[in-house]
């Protein structure tokens, strides 16, 4: 499938020209007299184009770090097996990954971590040990209940989209990453869209990460931890004129672009591309 990206009129599609350009100026002006080094910004309507603008150190083709952006992707994934008949909305986590359910968590449903009502939202899992399977699995079992399953919603920042993944991998026979690109990805052309880019292919074609609360230039960029640099757990999709449809109703599934976060300090940051 090849993504159309050209760009027609703004009137054409229902689109007020004269809000769009206050749009675009004021993300311009982030760059231009702000501090973000660059920023990519595309809207589109009914399927079409009509704006797609960089600016600052970046080409059309450099690629972003995702953050919560990324959670409706996972949802996608998350759709697709349930269309598929691979998973139903009712089932026990514990039935699907048995690991998970130590510490009183055996009734708790594939629906809750879905909806962030799962009853453990900052459950721990933390750099370097969300990099290795069998770690992360011996985390689930640890875990335990904030409260019951259910009662809540709350934001499950640090576990939920783990789950997700090790659920992806169970019902498929595939690790995550190698779902997304088989199936969803690829066979619809979005081959910018990528999880987990070496760090040996990031110079040049993904945009750094960008601390603003440095107080000297030697202090590393720090988004809660450098989980965002290794291999397993990093969202690298391309430009934003590569459109996500159907766009998702509501973001149920995933904490921080299906990764976590809870791995550093939690000091305040911004991403590079200060547009989504």
């Amino acid at each position: 499938m090849t993504l159309d990206h050209s760009v027609v009129a703004p009137q054409a599609v229902g689109v007020d020209p004269h809000r769009l350009d206050v749009l675009l100026r004021r993300i311009r002006l982030e760059v231009e007299h702000g501090r973000l080094p660059s920023a990519q910004v595309a809207v589109a309507r009914g399927g079409s184009l009509v704006a797609f603008e960089t600016w600052g150190e970046a080409e059309p083709s450099t690629r972003y770090v995702l953050q919560s952006v990324g959670r409706s992707i996972v949802a996608g994934a998350v759709w697709k097996l349930i269309g598929e008949g691979l998973i139903e909305v009712g089932e026990q986590v514990a039935s699907i990954i048995p690991e998970f359910a130590p510490n009183g968590k055996e009734e708790v449903t594939v629906e809750q971590v879905l909806t962030h009502s799962a009853g453990f939202p900052f459950a721990p899992l933390g750099y370097p040990k969300m990099l290795d399977r069998e770690q992360r699995l011996a985390a689930f079992g640890r875990w335990r209940l904030d409260y019951a399953p259910g009662s809540r919603f709350q934001f499950h920042l640090t576990s939920a989209a783990w789950l997700i993944s090790e659920i992806v991998e169970r019902r498929t026979g595939l690790a995550f990453a190698e779902y997304l690109r088989e199936r969803i990805a690829e066979p619809l052309g979005l081959s910018s869209l990528e999880l987990g880019v070496p760090v040996d292919r990031q110079p040049g074609t993904v945009a750094p990460m960008t601390a603003t609360d440095r107080t000297s230039d030697e202090q590393e960029p720090d988004p809660w931890g450098p989980w965002y640099l290794s291999d397993p757990g990093c969202w690298r999709p391309g430009s934003p004129a590569t459109r996500w449809w159907p766009r998702p109703p509501t973001s149920p599934c995933t904490s921080r672009r299906w990764s976590t976060r809870d791995c550093g300090s939690r000091r305040p940051w911004r991403r590079a591309p200060g547009s989504g």
